[in-house]
């Protein structure tokens, strides 16, 4: 007997739920499928190789950075290092979602989603010394993520804070981070007196070799500067902004925003853990967008530092929406995408 309901007016239940799945086909078939990560790479390598340059030297940096740049020019602007960077974070990000389960599907459309990324904004995340602090805060998060509920884990505590020392080095603004990982201590139940100041000994650890070697140097200027770096602020000039830097980082903050707001509707069928890990990655690109807007002139180099984030949370949203409204969202940020991908390569040749 077959279980539709075939009446006047109303479609057969069978009929339907064949239709529902009908349209769920193609969404199911690019996040989940085995051929979505292959097409990917091909069009990001050729866009790589078509539209993207060696980078330009970057002033607003560390002191990590002006020393790396001077005797090493052009192996830290060469795209090609580009290249072996990007190909790092695909690393760490497939690390990062198989060590923690950051899914709750086995897919790989986290790296996809990074690489759909770097192909729609071929002009950000070269190697320079925010793509270094990107780096090493993503690299931050395993001992800080392995530390979940340990009490004692003071060692790792440690090195999360030596790699935000180090970020901070290379991009002195991103000092105001630290809010970020003493809410992730305390999400984690870890936060004590001794995780806490192993954290604050890592962090300030790099800054003590620094402070020693300019006063055996007598170069304290140079630390007088690193303190200006920091707490410098640009001034608030958004008329310098291009049409294009307003655009991308639309783009990038609509797809955070709509990124929480799912995590934030659908938790519940996460597990705690997992829920515990996603809401942290979510709160790098709130911070890096607060911190970009008080610096306009490096906006955009700013935002790119969010990209590994956003695509793990971007991928997160788009494998588990199965209604329909979830549907015709996935078609709206696949057009999305396009579209601007369109509008980035016109302007590139324009």
């Amino acid at each position: 007997m077959s279980c539709g309901i075939s009446l006047s007016g109303v479609m057969p239940l069978d009929f339907v739920i064949y239709k529902e799945t009908m349209k769920n086909a193609l969404k199911v078939k690019v996040v989940n499928g085995k051929y979505t990560l292959p097409v990917i790479l091909l069009v990001y390598l050729t866009g790589f190789f078509l539209l993207r340059s060696d980078a330009e030297k970057v002033f607003d940096a560390g002191i990590v950075w002006d020393a790396l740049y001077s005797h090493f020019p052009v192996l830290f602007s060469s795209k090609w290092i580009s290249l072996l960077l990007h190909a790092i974070f695909v690393y760490l990000i497939l690390e990062l979602d198989a060590l923690f389960a950051l899914s709750r599907t086995r897919t790989t459309f986290h790296i996809s989603s990074f690489l759909l990324l770097l192909t729609v904004c071929p002009f950000i995340f070269d190697i320079s010394p925010y793509s270094l602090a990107a780096l090493v805060i993503v690299l931050s998060l395993f001992p800080l993520f392995f530390s979940y509920q340990l009490k004692e884990s003071s060692p790792r505590m440690f090195y999360v804070g030596l790699y935000f020392s180090i970020s901070t080095l290379l991009v002195p603004s991103f000092f105001w981070m630290f809010p970020v990982y003493l809410i992730a201590i305390a999400n984690i139940g870890i936060f004590n007196a001794r995780n806490f100041f192993s954290w604050l000994w890592g962090a300030l650890l790099p800054y003590g070799f620094i402070y020693s070697y300019c006063y055996c140097f007598d170069s304290m200027s140079v630390l007088d500067n690193l303190w200006k770096d920091i707490y410098k602020a640009f001034p608030l000039d958004y008329s310098s902004m291009s049409l294009s830097v307003i655009i991308n980082a639309s783009a990038i903050l609509f797809i955070v925003f709509s990124s929480f707001g799912h995590l934030f509707y659908t938790s519940y069928m996460d597990k705690i853990k997992t829920r515990i890990f996603l809401y942290i990655l979510s709160l790098f690109p709130f911070f890096m967008f607060l911190i970009a807007v008080f610096r306009p002139l490096s906006f955009i180099d700013i935002i790119s530092v969010a990209l590994p984030f956003v695509s793990i949370m971007m991928a997160h949203m788009l494998c588990h929406t199965d209604s329909r409204n979830g549907n015709v969202f996935f078609y709206f940020v696949i057009i999305l995408l396009s579209s601007l991908m369109v509008f980035n390569i016109y302007n590139i040749y324009a």
